[in-house]
């Protein structure tokens, strides 16, 4: 048996070879064919392709295709190396063992030193924690030592233990001795493959390995003694090119050459040498290189289907290609070539394009182009918008380009994910997408919430965290949870002030029991506990009703999870395998998967297989490991480890989709566009870490070994060979920083090449090709018809005509006033009416309007989302409501209520809002004194439809017949509270001004109404100025049927009788208006009026001489009696 090499720089061309040797004339039906390829993305491309094409007949069958390591085990089934979590905890074992026996040997300094840990002391979490992180990184590096060390690993295993490093120490630790674990390069030397001959016949194929490392190489090798191995190699040059060498690698030989003292013109000589070759080989090609010189060292018999564009030979500098025996044309010469097929023409021929001269392509090539975005939002924008240009420009054409066409890929796709969906997936998106290469964690519900579980043992216990705990569907399917529970349970978190920690326990061991008063302040079991006293009190104002059930389900929730979770909050170490089952007791106990979910249902299986590889009986066992105990951070870091490792995909409900995956390396999937994001300097290629530990790198005694940026340059490389009609790159130029940055060095190699052999229409390339984006998407240049760059979204081109259309006024949702002078029609014969809607329409009728007649309630701050930060003051309502209870009982039992109850900020803060709130208090009460008022004494006025005379529910409550009034053809009940009354009239927290006046003013009405004391009316007592405001008002009925009527004006159409602004329309005084309207809406506010804000958007409000001019008399008519009793102002 032979190895055989077949060379292509087209992977169709490859398949085309191997579809020819998969089924030879002669061969068996049964014989076994065997197919290895490098990625699921080539496996999934060619598994298309045999089912499409194989022997006409449309199916794969009969046809394995594996991947690297399941080829190995197959041919090798001994095969049982360590995987990185093996190796890490090996390790971990071993160095916690030196630093509990007080090792003095020297040689272990570095570790120690990198650790911080001394020799002999405890292991602090801080040391750990450096122990975890060191322990997988040398596991991957350990993993790469096993298949590219070598002759450096003979050397370990062979010098004395004494002039060893503690690196080769650990490794021998590791691999050598009784027990020890086997590894690559001992294990596929020399291998015995005899028992494959007499199972029949036999097929190998490696298709489209960008590179294999030696070890393997010669692995295949021996396999090729026994039956036929043939190797498919995606080549992107038919020249010999093993012996040309980058820029860098040329600069390093000459200058080492200058320090070995070689002749000038022996150096001018090697320099001419080194310089014969194409640049993008040299600088990008060292992968395939390598790869080219293993082939050349097994002198294999080759095969080459090399192919390149018809349209070539329309150029003389292409002619030459005609000539050659094993290079074929393909498509129409009718069709001018462009610039990708010129620079894919350059690498088969392996031309120097410096030799040349410049070859001029027409001005409308866009074959390659490099997009300069803002953002990595406006590079998506960018995508869908080129693609649709190209999708477009095909349409009427004899080769319509589809999404099926078109390949996105990027550095890490995750990052994109985001942009992508949002910009893919809006109403107005003319294309779909298939994401591929997604962290599994990211998409799945059931492990985010899994994770989400095992975090709240070293956690807080947040509020937040543990709603989405309770939110996971999976959950609610273990515990057959109601609808509505979530919500239930948020709205009660929010009552009770519940924030953070478990119980007072939890709390007092994370802040420390001298740092706190209040341990079970805000805390789970504390809020929910109060919530179930409530339930037992017997108070029906406390009772929970058919909520109780639901309550104590989720306190049983709790406490089994805090019992369940004390194994990885107390620390306690486990073995792997108990470790192991644990987890899969937590997942079984707390969630379970709807059989109907086909992706949560991939997921929760990929989650037990992760949880089930732990165990090692999985693994080949290493003594030391079976009964070594480590704590739960260890096997947190495997386990999520474990599960980065893992991805998912994201699909679009369409077929035709855009194809968008990460660029990993061996990826080299042919289309007619390729676009690839994320291509800035700092972006890609991307950098290797760990190279300080590395000891691969700069030894002779190892394999080549391919760095990052060798897998990101070659894979740079074949996306230009795969590429078959358009390459687009895009890159942000904004970094996080603020900094702009640059496209890839790749890109700039790129354009620099293009500079150097072509030009376009005459002019530099990367002028032409260097396409810049505006900042902003609907920018008129997308929509031009002399720019090249082309828009298609709908709102976009919306937005640009109306910002170049004429001058408007700016937009605002108030276009006019409703008019204090027209006759209203309140609809019904009667209406009920509480007396809080009267309050709202006078303090804000603005805001009232919004809510009542167009339904939109404002956000003023975040108070959706669940505040998980600690209390540091009281917020004015609730210190407002126990200066109020204050009046009623002593101030030391509100204070402890309140402490009971969790309103109180914990530490050196609950002091100051104690002290804060005593000194209110007295305030208070010494103005209450100056009044002459008792706050014992006061009372809640309730006015109800259902009260025939006064009733006093207790000394505080008192209830009273609603008012009724008759105003236009309309009977009105008005009901509601009248809150801090007193047989005098009613206590108000304000000072008195004119803002204060229109506030007052339909309280002042119900009070005139109410006889409080005998008499008609009573006093409104100010409790921050200490005055009062008398309630003399003749007709008070009168009055209010003016006020019922500018409230039924107010909603049909805004009104301007807003507090502040009402004393200057009331004066007439346009300017005084204005400045009032400037200064509410200015930066510099003190107090910023978010409604206002909102509304006019900072411009400085409406029109001020129009309010005053329509509204002076209205204001008059219906504020200026009060105006002028209280304040003496006409």
């Amino acid at each position: 048996m032979t190895a055989s090499v077949i060379y292509s720089n087209k992977l169709e061309r490859l398949f085309e070879g191997l579809k020819q040797r998969l089924f030879p004339r002669g061969s068996s039906p049964f014989a076994r064919r065997v197919v290895v390829v490098p990625s699921p993305a080539i496996r999934t491309w060619l598994q298309y392709r045999l089912a499409d094409d194989t022997l006409g007949f449309g199916v794969a069958a009969g046809v394995e295709v594996l991947y690297l390591g399941q080829a190995l085990r197959l041919f090798c089934p001994r095969i049982e190396a360590p995987t990185v979590a093996d190796i890490a905890l090996a390790l971990e074992v071993e160095i916690r063992t030196l630093i509990d026996s007080g090792c003095s040997d020297p040689v272990w300094n570095p570790l120690f030193r990198h650790l911080r840990a001394s020799p002999g002391e405890p292991i602090t979490t801080l040391i750990h924690r450096r122990l975890i992180t060191l322990t997988e990184q040398i596991g991957h590096l350990f993993r790469r030592y096993g298949e590219y060390g070598g002759v450096m690993l003979a050397g370990w295993e062979s010098r004395t233990l004494a002039s060893l490093g503690w690196q080769e120490r650990l490794w021998r630790l590791l691999f050598t001795g009784e027990g020890a674990w086997d590894f690559p390069v001992r294990q596929l030397s020399d291998v015995q493959l005899q028992s494959i001959a007499g199972e029949g016949e036999w097929q190998l194929h490696l298709f489209a390995m960008s590179f294999l490392c030696r070890l393997h190489h010669h692995f295949f090798m021996q396999v090729s003694d026994t039956l036929p191995v043939t190797f498919y190699q995606l080549s992107p040059t038919l020249r010999y090119w093993a012996d040309i060498r980058s820029d860098r690698e040329a600069h390093r030989l000459l200058h080492r050459g200058e320090r070995q003292g070689v002749s000038v013109v022996e150096r001018d000589t090697a320099e001419l040498l080194l310089e014969d070759r194409n640049r993008l080989l040299g600088n990008m090609g060292r992968l395939g290189r390598e790869a080219a010189q293993l082939f050349d060292d097994y002198h294999m018999s080759e095969e080459e289907a090399y192919q390149y564009p018809r349209a070539l030979l329309q150029y003389l500098e292409y002619k030459d290609l005609a000539d050659e025996p094993d290079v074929h044309m393909d498509g129409s010469d009718l069709k001018p070539a462009s610039l990708i097929h010129c620079i894919q023409g350059d690498l088969l021929a392996m031309r120097r394009i410096e030799d040349l001269g410049s070859l001029d392509l027409p001005l409308t090539d866009d074959s390659v182009q490099v997009h300069r975005c803002d953002s990595p939002l406006r590079e998506v924008h960018a995508l869908y918008d080129g693609l649709l240009a190209l999708i477009d420009r095909h349409r009427q054409g004899n080769d319509p380009l589809t999404p099926r066409d078109i390949v996105v890929m990027a550095p890490d796709i995750a990052d994109y994910a985001p942009y992508l969906r949002v910009v893919f997936g809006s109403e107005e998106s003319q294309l779909d997408i298939s994401i591929v290469d997604l962290p599994v964690r990211g998409q799945s519900r059931l492990i985010t919430a899994f994770v989400g579980l095992l975090e709240l043992s070293a956690g807080r216990w947040e509020a937040s965290l543990v709603l989405e705990l309770l939110s996971c569907d999976h959950l609610q399917n273990r515990f057959d949870f109601p609808a509505g529970t979530v919500v239930l349970v948020r709205r009660w978190v929010e009552e009770q002030g519940i924030r953070w920690g478990y119980d007072a326990s939890h709390r007092r061991r994370i802040l420390g029991s001298d740092r706190v008063s209040n341990p079970g302040h805000a805390t789970w079991i504390t809020g929910l506990t109060r919530l179930l006293e409530g339930e037992v009190s017997g108070d029906p104002t406390r009772g929970l009703g058919t909520d109780a059930e639901t309550l104590g389900a989720v306190l049983a929730i709790l406490k089994s999870l805090k019992e369940d979770l004390l194994p990885l909050e107390c620390g306690r170490p486990l073995t792997v395998d108990q470790w192991s089952d644990y987890l899969q007791c937590l997942l079984d106990a707390y969630f379970c998967v709807d059989s109907e979910d086909s992706s949560e249902e991939m997921a929760a299986s990929m989650l037990r297989r992760v949880i089930q590889r732990l165990r090692r009986g999985e693994r080949p066992a290493r003594p030391n490991l079976d009964e070594a105990l480590f704590s739960f951070a260890t096997i947190r870091r495997h386990l999520m480890s474990a599960l980065d490792a893992e991805t998912s995909a994201f699909h679009d409900s369409h077929i035709q989709a855009v194809r968008c995956c990460s660029m990993l390396p061996m990826r080299a999937i042919p289309a007619r566009v390729i676009w690839l994001l994320g291509m800035g300097e700092s972006d890609y290629p991307r950098q290797d870490l760990m190279q300080s530990l590395d000891q691969l790198r700069g030894s002779s005694d190892c394999d080549y070994y391919p760095s990052r940026v060798d897998y990101d340059r070659y894979l740079f490389l074949e996306t230009m060979l795969s590429t078959r009609d358009y390459l687009r790159c895009s890159y942000s130029a904004a970094m996080s920083d603020g900094v702009d940055q640059g496209p890839s060095l790749v890109l700039q190699e790129l354009l620099d090449y293009s500079d150097t052999g072509y030009s376009l229409g005459g002019n530099t390339p990367s002028d032409i090709l260097l396409v810049k984006h505006p900042y902003r998407q609907h920018a008129p240049q997308y929509f031009s018809d002399e720019s090249s760059l082309k828009g298609y979204s709908k709102r976009s081109y919306m937005l640009t005509r109306q910002s170049l259309g004429p001058l408007r006024e700016p937009y605002s949702l108030i276009t006019r006033w409703c008019d204090p002078s027209c006759a209203f029609d309140p609809g019904e014969n009667s209406k009920i009416i509480d007396l809080s809607l009267l309050n709202g329409m006078a303090r804000h009728p603005i805001r009232s309007y919004l809510q009542r007649t167009l339904g939109i309630y404002l956000r003023e701050t975040e108070h959706w989302e669940c505040d998980d930060s600690e209390t540091f003051s009281l917020s004015p309502l609730e210190h407002g409501l126990l200066r109020k209870q204050a009046f009623h009982q002593p101030v030391e039992e509100v204070i402890a209520q309140a402490d009971q109850c969790g309103l109180l900020p914990a530490g050196a803060f609950r002091e100051v809002a104690v002290q804060r709130l005593i000194h209110d208090v007295e305030v208070w009460k010494g103005i209450l004194r100056k009044l002459g008022i008792d706050g014992a004494c006061l009372y809640d006025i309730e006015l109800r439809r259902d009260c025939m005379g006064p009733n006093w529910v207790n000394e505080h409550h008192l209830q009273l017949p609603a008012i009724k009034v008759e105003a236009n053809d309309c009977h009105y009940t008005i009901v509601g509270a009248l809150p801090d009354c007193i047989n005098r009239g009613m206590l108000v927290h304000a000072k008195g001004d004119s803002a204060d006046v229109a506030r007052l003013w339909p309280q002042a009405l119900i009070l005139g109404l109410l006889d409080l004391t005998g008499q008609s009316g009573g006093d409104i007592f100010l409790t921050k100025s200490g005055n009062i405001f008398p309630v003399c008002i003749e007709t008070p009925g009168k009055e209010l049927v003016k006020w019922l009527g500018y409230y039924e004006r107010a909603l049909t159409g805004p009104s301007p009788l807003l507090p502040e602004w009402t004393a200057p329309i009331i004066a007439g005084d346009a300017a005084a208006l204005e400045k009032v309207m400037a200064g509410a809406n200015s930066r510099w506010a003190q107090i910023k009026d978010p409604v206002l804000d909102w509304l006019f958007l900072g411009e400085g409000g409406p029109d001020a001489e129009k309010i005053v001019s329509e509204w002076h008399d209205a204001a008059n008519n219906l504020l200026g009696a009060p105006f002028q009793w209280w304040l003496g102002k006409k």
